[in-house]
């Protein structure tokens, strides 16, 4: 197992001075969502379900035709009753 670790962190190493394997960065999207986005959940169809902070709205964010997220559109999902919007709270996508 040590020996599988160390070839292991040699190749990333030696990738990473080739310029193979680099850091990743966040890019800014091209449309910025209208509210104060909190939780996000990536469903199952490729859409990214985001709460609006302390509020019962939430958002989607559905890729392009192209598949980028950078350029996706947002739309309105259902929202939780009025009065509730829930800071804590246990949460899965399945």
């Amino acid at each position: 197992m040590k020996v599988l670790r160390a070839v292991t962190v040699t190749c990333v190493v030696l990738l990473a001075g080739l310029g193979i394997v680099s850091a990743q960065s966040w890019t800014p999207l091209t449309n910025q969502p209208t509210f104060s986005a909190s939780n996000a959940y990536i469903l199952t169809d490729g859409r990214v379900m985001v709460q609006d902070t302390a509020a019962q709205d939430w958002w989607a964010l559905t890729p392009d035709a192209n598949g980028s997220y950078q350029n996706g559109a947002w739309s309105q999902l259902a929202s939780l009753p009025a009065g509730y919007s829930p800071l804590y709270y246990a949460s899965a996508v399945l």
